[in-house]
């Protein structure tokens, strides 16, 4: 806590302590806004949680227009992302919640 995000590091302790646990039954969900504060991405490891689940879906506060900009790695992190939609507010989570549940779920 009380420091830069460092979605490399995350990648790597999410590595060590729950990629065993994936399969194509998983869904695995990445809340935040993908700026990497000039740290290593792990794009590797991205990649990996990509193949071997269902699905990944990433909710990023930020405005689609700010993805990319500055130390923001989104538009890279997005390549291995089913989902990946802007969530900043309630009414944007119901929004994608029900998006998905279309996409998955068709009835």
């Amino acid at each position: 806590g009380f420091r830069s995000t460092d979605y490399g590091r995350a990648l790597e302790d999410f590595e060590d302590l729950h990629m065993d646990a994936l399969d194509r039954h998983t869904t695995v969900i990445i809340l935040g806004d993908g700026r990497s504060n000039d740290t290593d991405p792990r794009m590797d490891l991205m990649r990996q949680i990509h193949d071997r689940s269902k699905s990944v879906i990433w909710l990023n506060p930020e405005p689609e227009p700010f993805w990319g900009t500055g130390d923001s790695e989104m538009h890279r992190y997005r390549t291995f992302c089913h989902v990946a939609k802007t969530c900043s507010t309630v009414q944007d989570l119901e929004r994608v919640v029900d998006d998905v549940m279309k996409t998955y779920f068709r009835v």
